[in-house]
C-alpha cells in the first residue's frame, strides 16, 4: 500500500476534524448550549466542504476563502457539478453564524437563536433571545445531517472512517446512515 499524498494527508485530517466537530456540536444542541453549537456547526461544515476539496484546490486557496460558507458551499458544487438543491438554504442559513462569532455584534445587536432537533415539526424548538427585538438566527439539525451526509456522498469519501472512532455519549449523536462497526 503506497502513503497517502499530500492532498490526501490535508483531505483527511479535515474529515477528521470536521466530523468531531459534528458530532459535539449535535450533543450542545441536544443540550441547547446557545450559540455554542451554531459556531460548532459552523467549523464542523467548514472542515468538510475543505476537505472535500482539499484533492481539487490547493491549501493556499483553501485558506484565502477563510470561513465563508457560502463561497465554500459554491465551489464544492461547481467542482462536483452538483445541484444544491434544499442544502443551500442550510448553508447560507449556517453561514449567518459568523455574524454572532464575536461577541460585540451579539451585545450590539443582540441574538434570538432557535434550535429545530427534528424534522416537521415533531422534536423541540429550542429559542433562547436576548434583547427579544434582535436578529433570529434558525438551525435545523437534521438538515444539517442531510447536508453532511451529501457532503461525504458526494465527494465519494465513505463516512465509517470518521464516525467510527466516537465512543460513549457521542455514539448516540451519529445521525442515522453513518453506520459504525458495532464491535467496537
Amino acid at each position: 500500500m503506497s502513503e497517502p499524498s499530500k492532498e490526501e494527508r490535508i483531505q483527511d485530517f479535515f474529515f477528521i476534524e470536521g466530523t468531531q466537530y459534528y458530532v459535539v456540536a449535535t450533543q450542545a444542541a441536544h443540550e441547547f448550549l446557545s450559540p455554542v453549537c451554531a459556531t460548532l456547526y459552523h467549523h464542523s461544515i467548514e472542515r468538510l466542504l475543505k476537505g472535500a476539496l482539499a484533492t481539487k484546490m490547493k491549501l493556499k486557496e483553501l485558506k484565502k476563502v477563510n470561513h465563508d460558507l457560502s463561497m465554500l458551499w459554491n465551489r464544492f458544487c461547481q467542482e462536483y457539478d452538483y445541484s444544491p438543491g434544499h442544502h443551500q438554504f442550510t448553508v447560507f442559513s449556517l453561514n449567518e453564524f459568523e455574524n454572532i462569532r464575536y461577541v460585540a455584534t451579539s451585545i450590539e445587536s443582540g441574538q434570538e437563536f432557535r434550535v429545530n432537533i427534528s424534522l416537521g415539526g415533531n422534536g423541540p424548538i429550542l429559542s433562547d433571545a436576548f434583547p427579544s427585538d434582535s436578529p433570529t438566527y434558525h438551525l435545523n439539525v437534521e438538515h444539517l445531517d442531510e447536508l453532511v451526509k451529501a457532503i461525504f456522498e458526494v465527494s465519494g469519501t465513505p463516512i465509517q472512517p470518521y464516525s467510527n472512532a466516537f465512543r460513549g455519549v457521542f455514539r448516540k449523536h451519529i445521525p442515522p446512515g453513518w453506520v459504525f462497526n458495532t464491535e467496537m
